[in-house]
């Protein structure tokens, strides 16, 4: 569901958004914009009582260029979006 979140944001943003399909890609979407490709990894997260944002861990075989941090149904970018 998170991933389908940060895909309807970046479609209203104007991107061309491209989701894998295999169940274990290297990256969860890539998009386009102004002919560039970005792979997109989607975690999802919580606040630490401190105020830190924190999300589940990465996997070593995943590559993305933009973090995408989904928070109470929302994303955060923590790469900043081209």
């Amino acid at each position: 569901m998170n991933e389908l979140i940060v895909c309807a944001d970046l479609l209203a943003k104007q991107y061309h958004v491209f989701r894998n399909v295999s169940q274990h890609g290297p990256c969860d979407i890539v998009i386009l914009k102004n002919d560039k490709c970005y792979r997109v990894e989607v975690k999802s997260g919580r606040r630490l009582p401190s105020g830190l944002l924190c999300h589940s861990p990465l996997s070593e075989g995943e590559k993305h260029d933009i973090l995408a941090v989904v928070l109470d149904g929302k994303p955060i970018y923590l790469h900043e979006l081209p």
